[in-house]
């Protein structure tokens, strides 16, 4: 995992010069005061097949061995929490640290709370929006890391020009100046937050990175970055977001993990 620890804002959305930029992109600052660290790829599924054996109740469709290396996908957003859980679990991180905290007892479902402070604490969670767009732009202004343009973008990710329509070992192609792969196409990226149709949750704490409303419901969608194999290059920006409900386990949507360092 790569740690970053902000000193500066985090530049989040597009100028509305920015070929495809979203009405819901807007340009502004916003302040992580705390160290995080972030996977260096999305979760593969030789790891995520660990998670699945210990736990015979996840439905879960095996791939062949040489398929491994490639990002889990058909992860809802649910199952990419249960996965944070058990990875703080096998790592020896306290039950008072975990970042979510599951109901399975419920008749229609299990019932998923994001805990109180979660941002503070060290158990593994997916990244905030904010978190996401900053490890994804690795210290650039530009739509991309490495640019503005698409013209390099084969270089660093899948997109479907490229990746002959499916998923992609991880890895295979440039990182950004973080160190981290595939930020941009391969898997659309689950992010920890509710999707509300603009870029900045409301709030009077100076535009610092904050918790989101604790419950977890199946009606409010969750936002998505960073694009998928399937999608044309003028999609796949940092600012660029999409919502989706986080019940769906889609081919597209992966995931990568975060932690709260200090």
């Amino acid at each position: 995992m790569d740690a970053s620890n902000q000193s500066a804002p985090c530049l989040m959305g597009s100028w509305y010069t920015e070929q495809d930029t979203s009405f819901d992109e807007r340009r502004h600052n916003k302040w992580i005061k705390r160290q995080f660290a972030v996977s260096s790829t999305e979760v593969t599924v030789g790891q995520f097949e660990k998670f699945a054996r210990a736990n015979p109740e996840v439905s879960f469709a095996r791939r062949p061995d040489e398929q491994r290396d490639l990002p889990q996908t058909r992860v809802s957003w649910f199952l990419a929490g249960r996965y944070c859980n058990w990875l703080s679990k096998i790592e020896g991180i306290p039950e008072d640290q975990w970042c979510y905290q599951i109901d399975v007892d419920e008749s229609d479902g299990p019932k998923f709370t994001l805990a109180k402070d979660y941002l503070s604490l060290s158990g593994y969670r997916l990244p905030t929006e904010a978190e996401w767009e900053f490890a994804c732009r690795a210290s650039t202004q530009t739509a991309r890391p490495f640019g503005e343009t698409t013209h390099r973008l084969a270089d660093y990710g899948w997109f479907n020009l490229n990746s002959n329509n499916q998923i992609c070992p991880v890895a295979q192609l440039k990182p950004n100046d973080f160190g981290l792969f595939d930020t941009l196409g391969n898997a659309r990226e689950w992010c920890l937050e509710r999707w509300g149709g603009k870029l900045t949750r409301t709030t009077s704490i100076n535009n610092n990175d904050h918790e989101d409303y604790l419950t977890v419901s199946r009606v409010n969608t969750r936002v998505t970055k960073g694009g998928s194999f399937s999608e044309l290059g003028v999609k796949l920006r940092a600012a660029n977001r999409i919502g989706s409900h986080p019940y769906l386990r889609l081919e597209t949507h992966g995931f990568r993990v975060a932690r709260t360092m200090k």
